[in-house]
């Protein structure tokens, strides 16, 4: 089935959607899942829920695909390039869809094999917050699940490989939004000013040293600013600026803490140079964190397929991923598939311009997602 859903991923790869957007990629999906006789509920607008009875029908093993696509323009010279300007599949969520639903019509094959039965959960807007598997969670998409698993391409791992993490794999991620008012005036005149720059130029220092000194060396967390802006002009001070970062970390009553003095003493701080703070916090996606008994499970099953010495540990990773709230609910693994072959150029990490994978691929994937639906923790 590997070229057929090799195709199917040209399809898709040409017709991109953002979060929350993905009508024709959902069509795409309901199209196949109907063309193969396989009953589906439809969730959060463009999400899909299908249903393969095995041998006990009220239990469910969930294998799940996202299905969105970034507002990046595509590089890549290839005959299956995006037609939709300005988006992109470049996180490889069209791969993880066409190889959920190879694996669909695969697993429909051998439902009378299946020890349990299997959900089949096509999710959007992986992309963006509140992240599409909090809207499926809210309408029931967990209902009888025993345990969950998904994928995802991992440009740092060889094609015919798969890596697995037992326990914390994936940060939390919370957004940081901070508007520093000051008093503008003539660059000129100093003194006759409050420099609102000045003072997130030593708010950004002061944060920073004290995640330094208050939190333990060996507990992992970034809280790092991707924007300052304020200011148009040379020789004019601003009235304000602002700040937005980003807060990661494996530690949810960390998380909480960090946040929480965020809100309470960056005002008082910035109040001792003159200036006022306006804080706000977006809650994005939890820590995801893999169980270990359904970690062990899935890797036996893939081990099987692809050999021993294809199956590796791998390390977590500060990036974040709306899987967590699965697995806040049941247990569940997320893990990677490789992707790169050194001779093959067409490999990039993912969110560039240039993400592709390489093809052979499809073979492997459809190996490791079909074989998660018999991985059972004991």
């Amino acid at each position: 089935m590997a070229p057929e859903v090799r195709r199917w991923r040209e399809h898709l790869h040409r017709r991109p959607e953002l979060s929350f957007e993905e009508h024709r990629t959902a069509a795409f999906i309901r199209d196949q899942l109907n063309s193969w006789g396989i009953p589906y509920d439809t969730a959060a607008d463009t999400g899909t829920i299908g249903y393969i009875r095995g041998k006990e029908p009220q239990v469910w093993v969930a294998l799940r695909a996202d299905i969105d696509a970034l507002p990046i323009a595509e590089e890549n010279d290839v005959p299956y390039r995006s037609e939709n300007p300005g988006v992109m599949h470049a996180c490889g969520h069209d791969v993880h869809t066409s190889l959920l639903l190879g694996a669909a019509r695969l697993l429909q094959q051998m439902q009378s094999e299946l020890p349990y039965s299997v959900k089949l959960i096509f999710q959007p807007a992986e992309e963006k917050s509140p992240g599409g598997a909090s809207l499926m969670i809210r309408e029931g998409v967990l209902d009888g699940v025993k345990v969950i698993y998904g994928q995802h391409v991992a440009p740092d791992l060889p094609v015919g490989s798969a890596g697995f993490c037992p326990g914390p794999f994936m940060a939390s991620t919370d957004e940081i939004h901070m508007t520093l008012r000051g008093k503008g005036g003539h660059a000129a005149i100093p003194h006759e000013t409050i420099n609102p720059i000045r003072v997130g130029a030593h708010l950004v220092s002061a944060i920073q040293t004290r995640l330094s000194f208050e939190v333990s060396p060996f507990e992992p967390v970034v809280l790092n600013f991707g924007k300052f802006a304020g200011g148009h002009a040379v020789n004019v001070v601003p009235d304000e600026v602002e700040l937005l970062g980003t807060l990661r970390t494996f530690n949810e009553p960390l998380r909480r803490r960090i946040k929480k003095w965020l809100r309470d003493e960056v005002p008082p701080w910035v109040r001792f140079w003159g200036a006022t703070a306006e804080v706000r916090l977006v809650d994005g996606y939890p820590p995801l964190v893999n169980d270990p008994a359904a970690t062990e499970a899935v890797r036996r099953q893939v081990a099987a397929m692809l050999g021993e010495d294809n199956v590796r540990p791998i390390l977590p990773r500060m990036t974040a991923e709306d899987f967590a709230f699965y697995v806040q609910e049941v247990p569940g693994c997320f893990f990677r598939i490789g992707v790169k072959d050194p001779a093959w150029p067409g490999i990039r990490q993912v969110h560039t311009a240039t993400f592709d994978v390489h093809p052979d691929v499809f073979y492997y994937g459809l190996l490791t997602m079909t074989s998660a639906a018999f991985a059972i923790p004991s």
